[in-house]
Formats: structure tokens, sequence, C-alpha cells
């Protein structure tokens, strides 16, 4: 993939997190996908979660009909392409409910923590973007997925366990650029607050919290402010895109202003 300015292209991969369930990991990861495809952009989405919920939204096939990202990971050699499923606006790598044992499983595994980026080679000059829904665990899924990134996006509710889950990622990616200098230019870019609500207590606490939180992390808080729509859930429970669904939702209006946002006007 070559640049307009003729110097080669590699793919740019991005960790959506937060060791805290339901808080819009899926929906962001979904909201990445589509906006850059509508750009014209090569996008690879890869769930790492034993939940495998973006597959089903993508009606992806599963195991044991198709490869999934735990056979990329358990098996070394496995070639990625075989565990591509080319759809139409993004391609995508499947979810496993194995995910879950996937600790064990490679307990004794040499390079554990690098699986994922080193099955991701191939694909560094076809995609423009990788985007990895991480599980809501710091297991050995999310270390991969960190290894594996350039940036990290971190998705917060207005709550004070989803909100205090930050401090435990900024932990991690420290040790994974520093201490164990796995990704010495992985960097956060930016803490996304989903389902907002200006009326709500807590979503105007989180608004006066964040901001200071986000400079303590040497990072950002997105502007977008995604409420908690039930468009949002619609699009999911249908399996329908989530911008084409009810494209005239305030949620809706506030993912693609999260994408913007991301990619800078891109």
């Amino acid at each position: 993939m070559m640049g307009a300015d003729g110097v080669a292209q590699v793919a740019r991969t991005i960790a959506v997190i937060n060791n805290k369930g339901g808080v819009g990991k899926t929906t962001a990861s979904k909201a990445l996908c589509e906006g850059m495809a509508e750009r014209g952009l090569n996008v690879l989405l890869i769930d790492m979660d034993a939940q495998a919920n973006i597959t089903t939204w993508m009606k992806a096939e599963t195991a044991p009909d198709a490869l999934t990202v735990f056979n990329l990971l358990e098996k070394p050699k496995m070639p990625l392409s075989d565990c591509v499923q080319f759809m139409d606006g993004c391609d995508i790598i499947a979810g496993d409910i194995a995910m879950k044992d996937l600790d064990s499983v490679l307990s004794q595994g040499l390079g554990r923590e690098l699986r994922l980026k080193r099955a991701l080679e191939p694909a560094m000059d076809v995609y423009d973007y990788i985007v990895i829904d991480c599980p809501p665990s710091l297991g050995l899924a999310t270390l991969n997925a960190l290894v594996a990134a350039d940036d990290v996006i971190i998705v917060t509710e207005p709550s004070m366990f989803s909100i205090n889950g930050f401090g435990n990622v900024y932990d991690l990616v420290e040790s994974i650029k520093v201490d164990y200098a796995f990704n010495p230019d992985l960097k956060i870019d930016g803490i996304l607050l989903n389902k907002y609500s200006r009326d709500e207590v807590a979503s105007r606490a989180a608004d006066e919290q964040l901001p200071a939180i986000a400079e303590l992390g040497n990072t950002k808080l997105y502007a977008a402010r995604p409420m908690k729509h039930k468009a949002i859930e619609d699009a999911a429970n249908n399996k329908e895109p989530l911008f084409g669904f009810r494209p005239n939702d305030a949620a809706v209006a506030e993912f693609r202003k999260f994408v913007d946002e991301y990619l800078g006007g891109e």
C-alpha cells in the first residue's frame, strides 16, 4: 500500500479497551470500522472478546465453521489469511468463546505476548487500520492487543468503577512500554465517555473528573459524548450497521463525532 507521496504505508492498529464490561467498547469499535470504511479506508477488525458480540453484530461465521482469533493465537504458524473473513465494509477475524481459556492454553507458550503482533505482520501493508475489540479484562488477550497496537482508546461510562479502570489500563500500558519494552511507542490516544446523560449526576461528575485524569495520563478526553440510546442497542440486536440503521439518532451522531476526532478530520 503506497501513500500519496509514494512512501509505503503500514496499518495503524488501535486497541479499544477497558477492564470493566458493558461500557460500550464494542460499539466504539464498530463505529471506528464503519467510519473508516465510509472514507474508503481498508479496515480489519479483530474480536478478542470471548463473548464475540461484534462478531455476531457483523454476521461473521464462528467456530467450528470458521477459524478464529483463538486459532490464530494458539498456533503461531497459522496463516493470517486463513482466519480473515472478507466482508463488505471491513474484514474481520472472528471472536471465539475459547478465548476465555487463552491464559491457560498459552501458559507455557514461548513469546506468548507477541503472538498477535507477529500474526498481523502480513496485514500491515494491506490495511489502513486494524481495530481490536478487547475483552473486559487485562489478561493475555488484552496484553497481546496492546503489544500489537499503536494507539489505545479507553472507553468508559459515568461510573466510579469504570473511570477507576483507567488507572489499571494506564499502568499496563506503561509496563508494556517501559518495564518490558514490548512496545515502546504505544500511546493512549484518548478517553471516550460513553452512555452520557446531562441529566444524571454521575455524568456531570465524570465530565468534571476525566479532564484531570486524562492530563495525568498524558492523553485527552474526546469531546464526543455518545448517549445510551435505544438506537444503538437496536442496531446491534438487528445486526445492522450502526451508522445506517438510524443515522439521525443523537447517539449515533456522537459516535460519528468520535470517529472524526480520532481520524483528525481525515
